[in-house]
C-alpha cells in the first residue's frame, strides 16, 4: 500500500497502540469489581472488551449481572489503574521508531484515546512518549461521546489544525477504526502478538490495511515522505 498523497499529520490511539497498557487495564478492572464481590478475569475483560470505554463497560456488565454499582466506582477503577500504569505501563516496540519518523518528516501528530486524560498523561510520562506531543491529546472526557463516535478524532484534528480527510488514523480496536472512519480520517489498523482481536474485525470496520508492527508504520512513512509516486509494499498482520 501506499500512504494517501494528502496526508499531512497521523493521529494515534494510546492504550495498545503506543503504550502496551490493555492488560493493565484489565488487571485493574478485574481487582476493583473482584473486591465488590464480582468475579470477571482480566483476560475476559481484554477477550470481550478492548477498545470499550470504562463507562460502556460497566453498563454492559451492570446489564448482564442485574447489579447496581456503587458512586465512585469509575474513579476506584482509575485510581487502581493510574498506579499499576505507573509501575508497568511501557512503549510499544516500534512506537518510537514510528513517531521519529512522523517528527522527522514535519507531520503533525496527536493522541486520540478512550482513557481519561489523567491516565493518557501518565502513560505518556512513564514511557517517555509525552514529548512527541505537547498538547496534542484528546481523551473520552473531553468530548461528548467516546469511540466508536467520532468525536474524540475530531478533536485530535482540530488539535492539530488539519482537515480530517488530511489525517490518518492508527489504531488497535474496531471501536477506534470506526471512529476515525466516521471522523473523516483515512484508518489503518494495528495489531501486535498480543492481541485477541482479529485481522478481520478491523478491515470490516474500515481499516485501509493491518499492521502488525510499528516500524511497519516508520517504514511506510519514510519511504511515502521521499518521493508521493513510490508505490510500498506492507504485508498484512
Amino acid at each position: 500500500m501506499r500512504l494517501p498523497d494528502n496526508v499531512t499529520g497521523i493521529i494515534f490511539d494510546c492504550d495498545g497502540t503506543l503504550v502496551d497498557s490493555e492488560a493493565i487495564h484489565a488487571t485493574a478492572l478485574s481487582a476493583v469489581l473482584g473486591n465488590g464481590g464480582h468475579r470477571i478475569s482480566a483476560d475476559v475483560i481484554m477477550q470481550r472488551f478492548t477498545g470499550c470505554d470504562i463507562g460502556r463497560l460497566l453498563r454492559q456488565l451492570s446489564d448482564e449481572w442485574r447489579v447496581t454499582w456503587p458512586p465512585g466506582i469509575e474513579a476506584l477503577i482509575e485510581d487502581a489503574t493510574r498506579e499499576l500504569l505507573d509501575e508497568q505501563a511501557t512503549a510499544m516496540s516500534g512506537a518510537v521508531a514510528a513517531l521519529n519518523a512522523v517528527r522527522e518528516h514535519n507531520m503533525c501528530m496527536a493522541v486520540a484515546s478512550n482513557s481519561s486524560h489523567r491516565l493518557v498523561a501518565a502513560m505518556l510520562r512513564r514511557t517517555r512518549l509525552a514529548e512527541y506531543f505537547g498538547d496534542r491529546v484528546a481523551t473520552r472526557d473531553q468530548v461528548g461521546a467516546p469511540k466508536p463516535a467520532p468525536d474524540v478524532y475530531r478533536l485530535a484534528a482540530r488539535l492539530c489544525a488539519t482537515a480530517p480527510s488530511s489525517l490518518l488514523a492508527v489504531d488497535d480496536s474496531p471501536a477506534g477504526i470506526l471512529s476515525a472512519r466516521a471522523a473523516g480520517m483515512t484508518a489503518i489498523g494495528y495489531l501486535p502478538p498480543q492481541s485477541t482481536i482479529a485481522v478481520g474485525d478491523l478491515e470490516r470496520a474500515g481499516a485501509l490495511v493491518v499492521l502488525d508492527h510499528l516500524n511497519q508504520l516508520a517504514d511506510l512513512v519514510h519511504a511515502s515522505r521521499v518521493t508521493s509516486n513510490r508505490l510500498v509494499t506492507v504485508a498484512p498482520a
